[in-house]
């Protein structure tokens, strides 16, 4: 019984290290050379939503390094939440922009996280939305005669 409670801990252990190793590894094979941003703005406030209407958001990355900046994902903290962006590579001096899809269901206040994955030596880049969802000013009234 007690070894069980020794060798489970020992066991996760060795898994995070033979991750973190071969991650580690794997990195320095794929690394691409650092570019420097410039983010013209990291929070977007959307303000006051109406519920069941999708709201976009735009954030403009302008690569001011001397080498590409490849953007090679976009997480975004919930399924409300849907974000596109260029695959290609960005050239220094242009600019490439993130496009957020906030499907506003719930209600209520809300803070969304973005986190854009590139090579940057700022890695990763975390953005921000924000807002409130209200109900919907027209009421649909089904009359019965």
């Amino acid at each position: 019984m007690k070894l069980r409670y020794f060798l489970i801990p020992l066991l996760i252990i060795l898994q995070i290290f033979i991750y973190v190793a071969y991650t580690s590894e794997e990195n320095k094979k794929s690394e691409m050379p650092i570019t420097e941003i410039l983010i013209h703005k990291k929070d977007v406030r959307l303000g006051i939503l109406e519920q069941n209407v999708t709201k976009q958001a735009v954030f403009k990355i302008k690569n001011v390094g001397s080498n590409a900046l490849f953007i090679q994902d976009v997480e975004t903290s919930c399924g409300c939440t849907v974000a596109e962006w260029t695959k290609k590579a960005i050239k220094p001096e242009d600019e490439a922009i993130i496009n957020i899809s906030y499907d506003a269901k719930n209600l209520g206040v809300f803070n969304k996280t973005i986190i854009v994955f590139a090579n940057v030596l700022e890695f990763p880049i975390e953005l921000h939305i924000s807002g409130e969802v209200r109900r919907s000013n027209t009421c649909k009234l089904d009359i019965l005669q």
